[in-house]
């Protein structure tokens, strides 16, 4: 394991910013708060601590790349609270988004990890995610350690080609395995090239990124948010309509789904939640639906 030195800076942010709040928005998956008060960022080959120290200042400790990176990272040439200004009273739900949000910042990532992170984060909860992502780069990240943490980078994609199916597999991917293997072997021949796509504009870039294996809308729109700062770009989740109370199967909807909404008609058929099995037999349907979003 390799030891880093730290630079250290005092830095002041003024526009709003929350480090809990980011950590916990479900667009990164290998930033940490550490047991001693410190948020750590990981992107690339870069690191970056940040522990507050009250009245909007930072201790800014990095390695890899300096603050004036890191600010871009955290999209800090952009006024969120002008934003946020200019968009309310327009609506009380508006209103109360815009309060919940306060303070999270649209993270410019690195393309390769938003790639893999988002095709494994399909079907899986953040938790979930989390403890893939960080188990791959302990599988073959270079390890490193900055004044006594020990932190491992994400893999690049020579490195993920170098593991075994059997390997990637025990990292928690499951399924996502053969989307892994194939976008890294891309990567790694180049024929793949995730920097030459960032001149590309919003609808190119997008629809290049549907050309890889197991990268469908909602992950596109995630790289290009995320990994290349396409703030029109908006991740979406699509929610299965609403089933009428006695449907009829006319090929577009799973037979599963319907005999169990004719036989168990819901009380409340406007807030109509599938049974697991139900859910199971829809994903598993021929229809290539990406997500769905069932409520209670």
């Amino acid at each position: 394991m390799r030891t880093v030195p730290l630079t250290h800076q005092r830095v002041n942010i003024q526009d709003d910013f929350d480090l809990d709040k980011i950590l916990e928005s479900g667009q990164c998956f290998r930033p940490r708060k550490l047991a001693d008060g410190r948020c750590r960022f990981v992107s690339g080959k870069a690191l970056l601590y940040l522990t507050p120290l009250g009245c909007r200042q930072y201790d800014a400790a990095w390695y890899g790349a300096d603050w004036d990176v890191w600010a871009g990272y955290f999209d800090l040439g952009r006024s969120y609270a002008a934003l946020r200004q200019s968009l309310a009273g327009q609506s009380a739900y508006l209103d109360a988004a815009l309060a919940f949000g306060q303070g999270i910042r649209v993270l410019r990532q690195d393309p390769w990890e938003m790639l893999i992170t988002f095709i494994i984060s399909q079907r899986k909860s953040i938790p979930a995610i989390r403890t893939a992502v960080e188990q791959l780069a302990r599988c073959c990240g270079e390890p490193l350690c900055a004044e006594g943490d020990e932190v491992f980078l994400f893999p690049t994609p020579e490195q993920l080609c170098g593991l075994t199916e059997a390997q990637l597999t025990g990292c928690g991917l499951g399924y996502r395995t053969r989307y892994i293997q194939h976008a890294a072997a891309q990567a790694a021949a180049r024929t793949l090239d995730l920097d030459a796509l960032a001149v590309l504009p919003d609808n190119a870039l997008f629809s290049r990124l549907l050309t890889l294996d197991g990268v469908g809308k909602k992950v596109a729109n995630c790289v290009c948010l995320f990994g290349y700062g396409r703030t029109a770009m908006a991740p979406t989740v699509q929610a299965m309509p609403l089933p009428p109370r006695k449907p009829k199967y006319s090929g577009h909807i799973c037979p599963t789904i319907a005999k169990t909404a004719a036989t168990q008609p819901p009380s409340r058929p406007a807030r109509y939640r599938p049974s697991r099995t139900a859910s199971a037999a829809f994903a598993a349907s021929p229809a290539k639906v990406k997500s769905a979003a069932f409520r209670r």
